[in-house]
């Protein structure tokens, strides 16, 4: 494949990708703050409060799954083997730590939390809630 064929293959499936995931990571932050992104909430439990909005319907972690998307636009733009192992690397270690962040929500919340789990996917969201997921790009701090 020329170089050009194949730059211009990897810009435009990496590029749309990585939009996504900078607006994903841009509406967690203007919705949630910095002190939830990373996680001081499981530090001083006693402060946090439960979030209500329309994101956690469709997703339990949408800035996990920003992360994720991020690493996904990046094997995109390589379309290497070691970019996808990258990928698969950076997926795995998101579930590891939602094992035991979950176990702690799972202590303080109860079986509302191990429904929720049940109802709501973690690091993905169904297709046929894209237009909530739109909505959050679009609306970043609205409440439901």
């Amino acid at each position: 494949v020329p170089s050009q064929i194949d730059m211009a293959l990897r810009i435009t499936l990496a590029l749309p990708v990585l939009l996504f995931g900078l607006l994903l990571i841009r509406s967690a932050l203007t919705t949630f703050g910095i002190d939830y992104m990373i996680v001081i909430y499981l530090y001083f439990p006693e402060e946090s409060q439960i979030q209500r909005h329309e994101i956690y319907s469709v997703i339990r972690h949408p800035a996990y799954f920003a992360g994720v998307v991020m690493a996904l636009a990046g094997s995109l733009s390589q379309l290497s083997v070691y970019s996808f192992a990258f990928l698969a690397i950076v997926y795995l270690t998101f579930k590891i730590h939602l094992r035991y962040e979950e176990g702690e929500l799972l202590e303080r919340f109860g079986d509302s939390y191990r429904e929720y789990m049940t109802q709501v996917p973690g690091l993905h969201f169904r297709p046929s809630d894209l237009r909530a997921v739109l909505r959050f790009l679009r609306h970043p701090g609205e409440k439901q």
